[in-house]
């Protein structure tokens, strides 16, 4: 595992990294913040080291000690909202004890079509389904992804009315998050598309992909045949 102990903090002591404190991450890259002299692991505060010195806490104070240096340019908050992305989100609000709020955004909305011979001219709808975490120090960390393929009244005759999840994945467990909380948040985010895409007129969902447990440790790696 790693290490939340961070060395060469003001006074020649050491200091612990305020967002991975339940679940320390493996990260050796350390920076100060500009504002308060707080060190962090790069992974945890997001730290883009093409700007040095450009690291300022999301505390109310450091923020205001740097006058506004370190502005947050994109949230999920600020992504475009969908039906599917409120509904979804109206479904996990409260769900984690450590209250941390969820957004669930639909990053990707398009038509396309297959390279079938046979298919090619008939259009499904792709859709991406992306869940935001607010962490302990204000950023925010993308926890879970689902890419579904629907096919409505225009798509080919025998696949009119289904819905196919492609890929659903999640992160690794965050801070004081406990795996049954993570399991139950994923089921109902599951769940609730079923529900959605049954008021959008869609009778049959079809899995390509076996949904995460909390043991799982992957986001977006490849798969084998045999898993899929």
């Amino acid at each position: 595992g790693g290490s939340n102990w961070l060395g060469g903090a003001q006074g020649g002591g050491m200091s612990v990294c305020p967002i991975c404190i339940y679940k320390p991450i493996q990260d050796d890259r350390i920076e100060r913040c500009v504002a308060c002299g707080q060190l962090y692991h790069h992974i945890c505060s997001l730290y883009n080291p093409l700007e040095p010195g450009s690291l300022v806490c999301q505390r109310e104070e450091c923020q205001s000690m740097a006058g506004g240096q370190q502005q947050r340019l994109l949230s999920a908050a600020s992504l475009i909202d969908t039906g599917l992305g409120k509904f979804l989100t109206s479904k996990v609000r409260g769900m984690l004890s450590a209250g941390h709020p969820i957004i669930i955004k639909v990053l990707a909305d398009n038509w396309r079509r297959s390279n079938h011979p046979l298919t090619w001219q008939f259009p499904y709808r792709h859709k991406a389904v992306f869940a935001f975490q607010q962490s302990a120090g204000g950023a925010e960390l993308m926890m879970f992804g689902m890419h579904v393929h629907e096919f409505g009244a225009q798509s080919y005759p025998a696949n009119q009315g289904r819905a196919y999840v492609q890929c659903i994945d999640s992160t690794p467990l965050y801070g004081a998050e406990q795996g049954d909380e993570r399991q139950a948040l994923l089921t109902t985010m599951l769940c609730g598309y079923f529900e959605y895409a049954q008021r959008m007129g869609f009778s049959i969902v079809h899995m390509h992909v076996p949904p995460p447990t909390y043991a799982d440790t992957y986001i977006f790696t490849s798969r084998s045949l045999q898993v899929q």
